[in-house]
């Protein structure tokens, strides 16, 4: 079966579960609010800071974007949905049934991890040009950093598939995996070199190459290589785990 079959027939019944499944639809709609309201509410609320109490948020425009906006609405939001439609697959058996279908299991992993990619990549244009009022990026930087950003929604998709049995766990779970961010946020606030320990947590270096930009420094590129390497060996194992899971299922 070739690859753009797979993507039409497992595509067909993505859409008919989040179809019905309301919770699933509520995610994108609340990624798209939690854009336009950080597009719209932030710069009044630095205008107020500033004559009340002479506090500058906008030097906190990068953390700003990068945690809330790449992080938590393009990569966790985006990862989350495809997440638990895997989830469901998983409560149904269709993962187990996947074996003795048409559909080679090869690529209905790839199919798995493309689909969150593609969303996170979109939401991440998205989130990043609806916000150019809060960063300086030129449109390169914001498909460079839309880019790699994309690939952490495909581990936060299987994450949540591989290690929540059911969807009480994934709420569980995806809590966590959101709550990292403070990590992340955290880290903004420790001068290298002792920052770069937050780059156990992969994320981290998509999001330094937001402030590495911002903040005019020349090895943001690095760090975006930085991020796709580390994503990319993580991909790698949970893929494994993917398939363990399809065959023990």
């Amino acid at each position: 079966m070739q690859f753009t079959q797979v993507v039409a027939k497992v595509g067909r019944n993505d859409a008919r579960i989040i179809g019905r499944d309301t919770f699933l639809i509520m995610l994108f709609g609340y990624a798209l609010f939690a854009i336009i309201l950080i597009r719209f509410a932030v710069p009044p609320l630095a205008n107020t800071l500033m004559k009340e109490m002479d506090f500058d948020l906008s030097v906190y425009y990068p953390l700003i974007v990068s945690g809330l906006v790449l992080h938590q609405v393009a990569a966790v939001l985006s990862g989350t949905v495809m997440g638990f439609i895997l989830i469901d697959e998983r409560d149904t058996g269709t993962l187990t049934a996947m074996l003795v279908t048409p559909v080679p299991p090869g690529k209905y992993i790839l199919y798995r991890v493309m689909i969150p990619t593609v969303i996170g990549f979109v939401f991440s244009v998205l989130g990043l040009a609806l916000l150019g009022n809060l960063h300086a990026l030129a449109w390169w930087h914001i498909l460079l950093l839309a880019t790699v950003n994309a690939v952490f929604a495909a581990l936060v998709s299987l994450f949540l598939a591989i290690f929540s049995a059911n969807k009480v766990e994934g709420f569980a779970t995806i809590k966590i995996v959101g709550s990292l961010m403070l990590i992340v946020m955290g880290a903004w606030f420790i001068p290298e070199p002792w920052q770069f320990i937050a780059g156990v947590y992969p994320p981290y270096w998509t999001m330094k190459s937001l402030w590495a930009i911002e903040a005019g420094e020349s090895l943001w590129p690095l760090y975006m290589v930085i991020a796709l390497v580390t994503q990319f060996a993580a991909l790698a194992y949970l893929i494994r785990r993917l398939a363990r899971v399809m065959y023990t299922t």
